[in-house]
């Protein structure tokens, strides 16, 4: 064997290992990006279902129908939001975008969940007051929506704050 055979040899076996070794190594982190998401959504579910029980506990808290009404939102934008991430795993940045883009324009969604938004303003407003984590649950919701349905409610809020109709703080 002649000396250039030699090298080319030696280049086969080490490209043959760089290969092995990344191959390991997306593995390794498709692993960890699996029991990522999956322990990324018991806790969700378990700081939802935390959630849930402090908010029956405060005086004037929503009914069990308004809770489960919350769940199915919550359940709905964590499935949107694995099903997002699964896609951003398996394709390039640009479909990334033009789905994300895709979705925010789906106006159906966003016009329910102004309309759930608009009702539990009106029940806060009912009740007269808003604790701290009904405002945050609030806010959370309502940064889902789009800008003109955002400023719309937010502004309907702060009028009712500042007129003293409802105890609340942003």
């Amino acid at each position: 064997m002649d000396r250039t055979s030699k090298y080319l040899l030696i280049l086969c076996i080490l490209n043959v290992a760089a290969f092995s070794f990344h191959g390991i190594q997306f593995s390794q982190l498709d692993r960890k990006t699996q029991n990522l998401n999956e322990s990324m959504q018991s806790l969700f579910e378990t700081q939802l279902e935390n959630l849930g029980d402090a908010i029956a506990s405060q005086p004037g808290a929503a009914t069990i129908s308004d809770y489960e009404t919350l769940r199915a939102i919550v359940r709905e934008e964590m499935s949107e939001s694995l099903e997002l991430a699964n896609f951003a795993k398996s394709s390039d940045a640009n479909q990334y975008r033009s789905e994300i883009d895709r979705q925010a324009a789906t106006s159906a969604a966003s016009h329910q969940r102004a309309m759930v938004l608009q009702q539990d303003l009106n029940h806060y407003l009912g009740l007269g007051r808003m604790d701290k984590a009904e405002m945050i649950s609030f806010q959370y919701r309502l940064a889902k929506l789009p800008k003109a349905e955002q400023q719309k409610i937010i502004s309907q809020l702060t009028k009712a704050i500042n007129a003293g109709e409802i105890e609340a703080q942003f």
